[in-house]
């Protein structure tokens, strides 16, 4: 089954030829990444920021701070979550996965065919997941010239094959790939989502569909979800039928009663229809996301 589509990368203009394009520096000194995050209940942003430097397991590493803010109706909450620590090489990143040591992150130097496998987590979950590059190039990133890569992430033990592209420096666009605390790795939305924006003193990178790189959140936020969503069958067994009036274009996100992300994907018609048929019987919660931010969500039971 294909999750998801690979994220075009022709708003990077220009784009050029690869040859003769050297590595560009991974997580200089304040740097940050901005995620969407949304759960069961909460919407908001995780904030990753490069604050300094440490030395882990005889490796110099870069320390890099997260923060997720989320709102429930009119409260906003700040939660600052576990730090962690990467460095680069050679056009290769790495991560420091506690117990286990550094782990490839990102690997710049793959040709088209190229594989490797995501980070390694301590825990017993699919440990067979790897990215294998389908495409490559190079394009300009405020006039910063840039390789990137489209890459299919598979994970054979659910015969899923979740589509991304990863730009030098920025990292992935539609996956959250920083540590975990639930499986699936890099689609794990219980943590955070897609990439809205990345910052640092050379570069201002901000997603095509995201009007602010953070979500206001409040208030304000309460009536961004007017528009019900509808599910039908409920309950049902495989196929369904999602119904989000005024909104033609949207990302819908299913989760289970553990806050685990089974099943990701772009609806482009405002009444659609998603095989959710692998997915085991239960409750489940799905949330949909339009480009403008807006959000609904609804309970499912698949039996």
């Amino acid at each position: 089954m294909k999750v998801g589509k690979h994220v075009a990368v022709a708003v990077f203009l220009p784009l050029i030829m690869a040859g003769g394009v050297s590595a560009q520096g991974w997580f200089p000194i304040g740097a940050s990444w901005t995620y969407n995050y949304a759960d069961q209940l909460f919407a908001g942003y995780v904030t990753h920021v490069v604050t300094g430097d440490s030395v882990l397991d005889g490796q110099s590493c870069r320390v890099i701070d997260v923060t997720r803010t989320y709102g429930l109706g009119s409260n906003v909450y700040t939660l600052h979550l576990e730090p962690y620590c990467v460095h680069e090489s050679d056009g290769m990143a790495f991560i420091h996965v506690p117990g286990i040591g550094f782990d490839t992150l990102y690997n710049m130097n793959a040709a088209i065919g190229d594989r490797w496998n995501l980070s390694s987590l301590p825990e017993q979950c699919d440990s067979t997941s790897y990215l294998e590059v389908v495409d490559d190039g190079v394009a300009a990133v405020d006039g910063v010239q840039l390789r990137w890569m489209a890459v299919d992430i598979h994970f054979p033990e659910l015969n899923w094959v979740f589509q991304d592209t990863i730009i030098e420096r920025i990292g992935t666009l539609v996956s959250y790939f920083p540590p975990q605390n639930f499986c699936l790795a890099a689609v794990d939305g219980s943590e955070g989502g897609s990439l809205r924006c990345y910052q640092d003193g050379e570069i201002n990178f901000q997603a095509t569909w995201a009007e602010e790189c953070e979500i206001s959140l409040g208030l304000n936020e309460q009536h961004k979800a007017d528009v019900a969503l509808e599910l039908n069958p409920n309950p049902g067994s495989g196929f369904l039928q999602l119904n989000w009036p005024g909104n033609r274009t949207f990302n819908l996100m299913v989760q289970d009663a553990m806050g685990r992300t089974l099943y990701r994907n772009r609806v482009l018609e405002e009444t659609g229809t998603v095989d959710l048929s692998p997915i085991p019987n239960g409750l489940y919660f799905l949330l949909v996301t339009a480009p403008n931010g807006k959000q609904a969500s609804a309970k499912w039971i698949k039996r």
